[in-house]
């Protein structure tokens, strides 16, 4: 599920039909969507200016209007799993074959891999700040990543544990009310903060940093949970 011009979308993993959810529970699908064959995969993003969905779909990565129910394929070969984006709405960062690979959203051209051997899975990108475009990773194996997409393949400070401990890490959300990042384990939804001056969700006019949002009753942590890296 996902936020985007300040409405909520979702759909069922592998194959569902993208649906756009109201404030009273009840849901409907999106206009057009379902008579072009248009399924969900996994990961989306939502712009919260535009109301435009970055998804992996039964189609590759599209680009969904979700107010006119039209979509553009952006790569036809890509079926990631967390999909988020950077903060001036270019580049598309998603998770792929225990890979983070990052893809021009105009073109759908593969930019770079970034191989993090942590089984990568959900992720944010950071806005504002000394750490404005690094990607923040959720891993299957319990840790969470800092990536830095400017830094060369084989720089070792290209991408760093910044957290561990935890069972299998999987979705992440921006609360766009603070600007702090959920991440769900198996038990419980921690909170992570990237300190003062920036923010998971943008300013006003810059798409929002995000890919997917918890579907869970209740956001049980406030506080990151694994035991931080002191090294």
């Amino acid at each position: 599920m996902t936020t985007a011009g300040g409405q909520v979308y979702g759909a069922q993993a592998f194959g569902g039909v993208y649906e756009h959810f109201a404030n009273d529970g009840s849901f409907s699908p999106i206009a057009n969507l379902q008579a072009q064959g248009l399924r969900s995969f996994l990961g989306m993003w939502g712009d919260p200016v535009n109301g435009h969905i970055i998804s992996a779909s039964n189609q590759g990565l599209v680009d969904i209007n979700s107010l006119t129910g039209t979509f553009r394929v952006i790569n036809a070969g890509l079926f990631p799993d967390g999909v988020t984006v950077s903060p001036d709405g270019k580049i598309a960062y998603v998770a792929v074959g225990g890979e983070i690979q990052s893809y021009s959203i105009a073109t759908g051209a593969l930019i770079n891999t970034f191989a993090t051997g942590h089984s990568p899975d959900g992720t944010g990108v950071i806005s504002g700040g000394k750490l404005s475009g690094d990607v923040v990773v959720n891993d299957n194996d319990g840790t969470v990543g800092l990536l830095d997409p400017t830094k060369p393949n084989g720089d070792p400070t290209q991408f760093v544990i910044i957290a561990n401990g935890g069972t299998r890490g999987d979705f992440v959300s921006p609360d766009t009310s603070n600007g702090t990042l959920f991440l769900s384990q198996n038990e419980q939804v921690a909170r992570l903060s990237c300190g003062p001056g920036c923010s998971f969700v943008p300013p006003p006019g810059v798409p929002e940093p995000a890919t997917l949002v918890l579907l869970i009753t209740a956001l049980a942590a406030s506080v990151l949970f694994w035991r931080p890296k002191t090294n």
